[in-house]
């Protein structure tokens, strides 16, 4: 129904889903046309599809979700995609859900759940415009080990500039490395917190030179 949806939200449906495959759907209509989109619960629209190898781009400035497994349905006037499986730049998504309760309104509500190495989580936070205000004082560092994440993305379509991002990444052995100040620290676990202001690892336990040190970047 792109004939009576906001046209920022049909650019945004056309932007997101650039790729892919539709692995089977079904779809069905009940009620009164006049009624349509059933705000007044007056009738229902449902269409689903399994879809496969899919990319996702849920923001154009973020690294795309890649091969992406889900299922999306449509229901009335709203959007939910339930994904089992991705990757966006080597990290694993684990699980991630896309809801978007009103398509005249078009805000998006995303939670992500992944793994990866701590190169790849960190060339995943360059690659954000996180990453793009920090890169001065990100130049020369580097994470290894493993770690864990997950962020919650609120994102008025019409209002991009208005997202609200929080998210985590839990560090597990993790070596980090300072180019610029010399800086070699190993074992460091903790968690890193970020927003869309920027990011603090707050006071990670690492060690240096063999002996235990605390180590903060924010």
């Amino acid at each position: 129904p792109i004939n009576i949806l906001p046209p920022d939200a049909v650019k945004w449906l056309d932007r997101a889903f650039a790729a892919g495959n539709s692995m089977g759907g079904r779809a069905v209509f009940h009620g009164d046309l006049g009624d349509w989109p059933f705000a007044n619960l007056a009738g229902r629209f449902e269409a689903r599809a399994e879809i496969g190898d899919t990319r996702l781009v849920y923001l154009p400035d973020w690294p795309a979700a890649e091969r992406v497994h889900a299922v999306a349905d449509f229901v009335n006037n709203g959007l939910h995609i339930e994904a089992d499986a991705a990757q966006a730049l080597g990290n694993s998504v684990d699980g991630a859900s896309a809801t978007i309760a009103d398509l005249g309104e078009a805000v998006l509500d995303l939670d992500v759940s992944g793994s990866g190495s701590g190169k790849n989580l960190l060339d995943f936070l360059k690659a954000t415009p996180i990453g793009a205000r920090c890169a001065a004082q990100l130049l020369g560092v580097g994470v290894g080990g493993s770690g864990k994440l997950k962020f919650h993305l609120h994102l008025p379509v019409k209002q991009a500039e208005q997202l609200d991002l929080a998210g985590s990444v839990a560090l597990s052995k993790a070596d980090l490395i300072d180019a610029q100040y010399a800086l070699r620290l190993q074992q460091a676990n903790g968690t890193l917190k970020f927003s869309q202001a920027g990011f603090d690892t707050g006071d990670l336990p690492v060690t240096r030179d063999g002996n235990p040190a605390t180590f903060r970047l924010a």
